[in-house]
């Protein structure tokens, strides 16, 4: 039996699985409205099937959970880190010249604890707003089924890995995600902005840099290819990297985790394998991948492709560090699941009986990779 702690936060977290189970239900029930195909970008904006207000109550149990969690992962040294900062314009400007990283980071913890002062559940509540949000955003518009997205998005454990854990790197993913539209629309000054941005909140984000060589190619074309395999081979020799890594990486609250690489357990299988799924269904509907031509769908086959490569790569080195990257990328998967699911399983019976294979599938994931992490926080309870 798992002390009350776990117990909470098993509690909470099939709760709300169970709460966007029952909304992606009755949202797929409903008449969906037509997209609208932004020819300029060529790509489909799902935003009008869903609206605002659906949006906000579909985050919203997420984004209280993370306001009002107790001190799981890296929670107390948040929580800590918080109370003890200098809320101070003159503290900005130490941090601005501090040689330390995560300085974006620091000065946005700074701005918020001007405003709310040492309410700290309110702080975890606006990083969590601020990262679901954008998530939540993004999906309005790329995924073709937001509900599902959502509740993927949550199952497979993203939510509580960067938000009740890498709250810094939750943080940049969510920049990067949202800089994927200047992407698509060739702003590429602004993507370059958002990307520091992303960068100056956790060095991890840089790797989001390999976007703009895979995002305007089809699936499986020379470039993508040459681009997967060239970024997997650096990592995989990662042990002749570890000086640029430590550099570029290693963030401060990791001190030292690159000298220690050859202690890391890397990734496990089964995470590799539920993180593959949407990549190889594409694989096996290869040519309707490629006659659809929609930018989304092909920019979501490329990350997911990367970040399938990057988590292989993890399982044979360390899963501290390269383990840590691959989630940057995984974020698409949910919307080419919910699009693969949607176009290429469009008999009703066929698309059914997929959804509950994969709500099985992503649930034993979910049981397994929550209850184990529990287990190692926090033992058992006799």
């Amino acid at each position: 039996m798992f002390s009350s702690t776990a117990q909470e936060i098993l509690f909470y977290n099939y709760a709300i699985m169970l709460y966007l189970l029952v909304l992606w239900f009755f949202k797929s029930i409903q008449k969906r409205r037509d997209p609208v195909y932004l020819d300029e970008y060529n790509y489909y904006n799902y935003k009008k099937r869903t609206s605002f207000n659906f949006a906000l109550i579909t985050i919203l149990p997420l984004i209280l959970w993370a306001g009002f969690r107790p001190d799981v992962e890296d929670t107390r040294n948040y929580r800590n880190g918080f109370y003890d900062l200098d809320a101070s314009f003159g503290n900005i400007k130490n941090i601005l010249q501090s040689e330390g990283k995560g300085k974006g980071f620091g000065v946005i913890e700074v701005f918020i604890k001007m405003f709310i002062g040492e309410n700290d559940v309110l702080c975890f509540i606006i990083f969590a707003a601020m990262i679901v949000g954008i998530i939540s955003y993004v999906y309005r518009r790329t995924a073709i089924d937001y509900s599902m997205a959502m509740f993927l998005y949550f199952i497979s454990t993203m939510f509580y890995s960067w938000n009740f854990n890498g709250l810094r790197q939750g943080l940049a993913m969510a920049f990067t995600f949202l800089a994927s539209f200047r992407l698509f629309e060739r702003k590429y000054i602004r993507f370059a902005i958002l990307i520091f941005l992303a960068f100056s909140v956790h060095a991890s984000a840089i790797v989001y840099l390999v976007a703009l060589f895979v995002y305007d190619r089809p699936p499986w074309s020379r470039r993508v290819l040459i681009t997967v395999l060239g970024f997997a081979t650096v990592l995989l020799f990662l042990d002749q990297f570890t000086d640029i890594l430590e550099n570029i990486l290693e963030d401060t609250n990791y001190a030292g985790i690159v000298s220690r690489i050859e202690d890391g357990t890397g990734v496990k299988f089964l995470r590799v394998l539920v993180n593959a799924v949407p990549l190889i269904i594409a694989v096996v509907f290869y040519k309707d991948v490629r006659d659809e031509g929609d930018v989304v769908v092909n920019f979501s086959v490329n990350m997911a492709f990367l970040g399938v490569a990057f988590y292989v790569v993890a399982m044979f080195t360390s899963g501290l560090i390269v383990g840590r990257l691959p989630a940057f990328f995984t974020l698409w998967n949910f919307v080419l699941l919910s699009w693969e699911l949607d176009r290429l399983f469009d008999k009703k019976g066929h698309k059914v009986l997929m959804e509950i294979l994969m709500v099985g599938f992503y649930f034993v994931f979910n049981v397994y990779a929550m209850t184990g992490n529990m287990q190692s926080q926090f033992g058992e309870v006799l």
